[in-house]
């Protein structure tokens, strides 16, 4: 499972932090007491679709010339 989570941390690292730059800035709409700025939430879905795939790439073992 720790294999396939995180195969290649690249990745991993990548969607997590691209995930969490969203996420902050669309709580910073949520709670920024102006009734005109609400969260986009195709866009936080979209944020977490994309962090589920990076977590899960596993092009970590993969090399440029897989034949030698």
């Amino acid at each position: 499972m720790k294999t396939m989570l995180f195969g290649s941390y690249k990745t991993t690292v990548a969607g997590i932090l691209g995930f969490v730059a969203v996420v902050a800035t669309q709580v910073g709409f949520m709670f920024d007491n102006d009734v005109a700025t609400n969260p986009d939430w195709t866009l936080l879905i979209t944020a977490g679709t994309v962090l589920f795939g990076l977590l899960f790439a596993a092009d970590g073992d993969k090399g440029a010339y897989p034949d030698g």
